[in-house]
């Protein structure tokens, strides 16, 4: 099969779930072209009032008497020279020089030398758990001088997770309370991507010794965090963490306000002088609450701002935060470590579980500070619709954990010889070049690195569907 013919079938495969480019042109005369370069492929791809609570009242929990009175990674690496080397060995998914075989790709002849079995790349082995494209990019993997090494995408994402006292409610829709609901979402969406992410786990509020855990009717430690830097589960591998993070879960009971401002903080220093900076790679931040930060006990505030009067849990026009800062919603700590994250290069997924709706407009503000605004927005949070159930809150998550290619930029370490022999193919289709309309990808080689931008519909396919593997071929004539 030539280059053309395969490019138009794969096209038309990819027609099937890629939106219509509106630069949709008519495809090139098929003819011979040299052996293409396969430069990459990579996978990127969570309340009383009163002066002091009276005995029984929760922050965040159910109702209280009141009284009166959430550096891109490095995706490509290249080698040079006419002698080419096999594609890193572990699953062999990637067709890189003639022998597109696993354990290592035995390296094209280029008129030099050639490596097979120990693999050219220096990065981590291929991902066994992503998809070889085997013969769907048979036609682009057969041309070209050189093969070039891939590398894996693998994003680190800490789950900075509300365990507060109201997470033992049960919305209209749930089954299950909201702590079982979002164990079990969690469980699910994590499994489905643990060998591509590494995960880690902070829960809050959570008690500085383990042993004297945090009642769901708290009375004067509803606020606790921990003062080591720990975080709950260190990040790790996924099929390590992951088994790790649901022990973690299935040990503890809900429990406490909700110190949104505090965990961020503690995040923040996990990433940047803990544990967490040492990790290379994209570091993200999935924050998962059912309300709104408060246990800033500087604050005042006016009933607006009171997580009591936001939840109905006020009688009539009564300021339940008036003698109990503790209770006023923490929005402008909280956006400051959210900035603080973002500034670092961590961005924040801000995830709002049933019983957070009436800090939507707060969530929003979250979202938009975080840097990791919902691509099916309004709104720009991840919203769970109560009636959606756990099957919906799975969903969110999955949503999320599953976004392993989202950014419409690609760096490239290893600019081409002959920009217009460049194509990009995604979950092994290749996509048309947008040349200068307004969808499809272009080529900039204005800076360094070079780049691929997708733009358009393209852009928006890949931020809120994503994709398993992106593809930059070298070698073969652009296809437009």
């Amino acid at each position: 099969m030539s280059v053309c013919e395969h490019s138009l079938r794969s096209l038309s495969s990819l027609d099937r779930r890629l939106p219509r480019l509106a630069s949709d042109r008519d495809r090139p005369v098929c003819a011979s072209v040299p052996r293409a370069i396969l430069v990459g492929a990579f996978a990127a791809a969570i309340s009383g009032c009163a002066k002091d609570p009276n005995p029984g009242t929760k922050i965040g929990g159910s109702d209280g008497a009141g009284s009166a009175a959430g550096e891109p990674g490095v995706f490509f690496h290249g080698a040079g020279g006419r002698s080419a080397h096999g594609a890193s060995g572990a699953s062999g998914s990637v067709s890189s020089g003639d022998g597109a075989a696993s354990g290592g790709a035995t390296g094209a002849s280029g008129g030099g030398t050639s490596s097979g079995a120990s693999g050219g790349a220096s990065g981590p082995p291929l991902d066994s758990g992503i998809p070889g494209c085997g013969q769907s990019i048979e036609g682009l993997g057969t041309c070209g001088a050189q093969s070039v090494g891939a590398r894996i995408r693998h994003p680190h994402m800490l789950i900075v997770m509300d365990k507060s006292g109201s997470t033992t409610d049960q919305p209209k829709g749930f089954n299950v309370s909201i702590w079982d609901g979002m164990k079990a979402a969690l469980k699910t969406s994590l499994e489905a991507v643990k060998g591509r992410v590494s995960f880690g786990l902070e829960l809050f509020p959570f008690p500085n010794d383990p042993g004297h855990p945090i009642p769901v009717d708290c009375k004067d430690n509803c606020c606790e965090m921990p003062t080591s830097p720990d975080v709950n589960v260190p990040i790790e591998d996924g099929a390590t963490a992951v088994p790790k993070i649901l022990a973690a879960l299935d040990a503890t009971a809900p429990g406490g306000g909700t110190p949104t401002s505090v965990a961020l903080h503690r995040a923040y220093e996990y990433f940047t002088t803990g544990a967490g900076a040492s990790l290379v790679g994209e570091k993200f931040v999935m924050l998962a609450t059912d309300g709104g930060p408060n246990c800033n006990s500087a604050l005042t505030c006016e009933a607006a701002g009171c997580s009591t009067n936001l939840e109905g849990h006020c009688s009539g026009t009564t300021n339940c935060c008036a003698n109990y800062g503790q209770a006023c919603v923490d929005d402008a700590a909280t956006i400051t470590e959210l900035n603080a994250l973002h500034d670092a290069g961590i961005g924040t997924f801000v995830v709002g579980i049933p019983g957070s709706e009436a800090y939507s407009r707060y969530l929003d503000q979250f979202a938009v500070a975080g840097g990791q605004v919902n691509p099916k927005a309004p709104p720009s949070y991840y919203r769970v619709d109560a009636a959606a159930g756990v099957a919906g809150l799975t969903g969110v998550f999955t949503d999320i954990t599953t976004q392993l290619v989202t950014a419409c930029q690609v760096d490239l370490e290893m600019p081409p010889v002959d920009p217009k022999q460049v194509n990009v193919a995604i979950d092994c289709n290749v996509v048309p070049s947008g040349g200068d309309g307004p969808d499809g990808w272009v080529l900039d080689v204005s800076g360094t690195p070079a780049k691929i931008l997708m733009q358009g519909t393209l852009c928006r396919f890949m931020q809120q569907q994503g994709a398993h593997r992106v593809d930059i071929v070298f070698g073969c004539p652009t296809v437009r």
